[in-house]
C-alpha cells in the first residue's frame, strides 16, 4: 500500500509539474514590423509638425484628450471626460506626440523581442491601423497573454481620432 501511495504521488507531482511547463511556453509574437517602419518613414516624410487630434483610450481607465502638437511638441491638453486642461497635471502628457507614439510602439516591439521575464504577463500582439494618408497609427491594440487566474488592470489599446493639421 505504502508503494501504491508513493507512486500515485510521484505520478501526481509529473502530472503536474508536465501541466505547469506544458503552459509557461512562451506564446508567439505578431506584429508588423515592416509595415510599421513603413508607415512611420511616410508620417515623417509627411513633415507635419503641428496638429491636433483626439487621444483615445478605453480599458481600465477611460483616456479622451484632445491633444495640440507645435513643432512636434505637445503644448496642450483636454480633458474631454472631465472638461478641464491637463496639460500641466499630467506629465506623461508630454509623450502623445505622434513621433513619440511611433518610439513607444517600436521600443515596446524591441523589449518584447529582446525576450520576456515574466512569464505570467507578456505582450503576444501588436495590431495597427494606420492613416491611409499620412501613415501614423489610428488605432492601436496590444494583446496580452495573461496566466489563468492573474487579474491585470490597465489599458491596451488606442484610438487617434480626429487628427488635423494647424496652420504654422
Amino acid at each position: 500500500m505504502k508503494k501504491i501511495t508513493i507512486f500515485a504521488l510521484s505520478l501526481l507531482l509529473f502530472l503536474c509539474t508536465a501541466c505547469y511547463i506544458g503552459t509557461n511556453k512562451v506564446k508567439d509574437f505578431t506584429f508588423d514590423y515592416e509595415t510599421f517602419k513603413l508607415q512611420h518613414e511616410k508620417w515623417l516624410n509627411a513633415n507635419i509638425s503641428s496638429y491636433t487630434y483626439n487621444y483615445y483610450s478605453a480599458g481600465f481607465s477611460l483616456y479622451d484628450y484632445n491633444i495640440t502638437v507645435e513643432g512636434n511638441v505637445v503644448v496642450g491638453a483636454y480633458d474631454k471626460q472631465y472638461d478641464k486642461d491637463i496639460f500641466e497635471s499630467h506629465s506623461y502628457i508630454h509623450e502623445l506626440s505622434i513621433n513619440e507614439i511611433f518610439n513607444q510602439i517600436e521600443n515596446k516591439y524591441l523589449a518584447r523581442i529582446d525576450g520576456v521575464t515574466d512569464r505570467s504577463h507578456y505582450l503576444i500582439a501588436i495590431t495597427i491601423t494606420y492613416d491611409e494618408v499620412y501613415g501614423f497609427p489610428v488605432d492601436v491594440d496590444y494583446d496580452y497573454y495573461t496566466r489563468p487566474g492573474l487579474a491585470v488592470d490597465g489599458n491596451f489599446m488606442f484610438k487617434i481620432l480626429d487628427f488635423s493639421i494647424s496652420e504654422k
